[in-house]
């Protein structure tokens, strides 16, 4: 990947259609991301791989996480009924604040409007 932003780069000089600049970006995005959680699952011995974000409302970036992924012999898990995007952030939160207020854990930064 240390090359990547020098070989688009090159493809711009040479003129190539903002297509092809575009497919290799996606590429080499999706070829970090590959990297990033194969390393991570194999630190922590899983397979599966949530993707959340809204980079990933991206269709074209998305499907190639996903093949990467697969490809690598991880499982790519998807949102199916929370958005990818900061929608899903902000229900994550709320989920984690309400696991910890469950367990009586006082670092939660709300408290009761009494």
């Amino acid at each position: 990947l240390a090359g990547a932003v020098e070989a688009i780069a090159s493809l711009l000089r040479r003129g190539a259609p903002p297509a092809t600049l575009a497919r290799r970006f996606h590429a080499t995005m999706a070829e970090a991301v590959l990297l990033g959680a194969a390393r991570l699952a194999r630190q922590e011995g899983i397979r599966r791989v949530a993707l959340g974000g809204g980079v990933f409302q991206n269709q074209i970036f998305l499907g190639e996480v996903v093949d990467r992924l697969k490809s690598a012999g991880l499982r790519p898990l998807l949102p199916i009924k929370l958005p990818a995007n900061d929608g899903g952030i902000s229900y994550g939160q709320l989920a984690a604040a309400s696991w910890k207020l469950r367990r009586g854990d006082e670092s939660v930064p709300i408290r009761d409007a009494q």
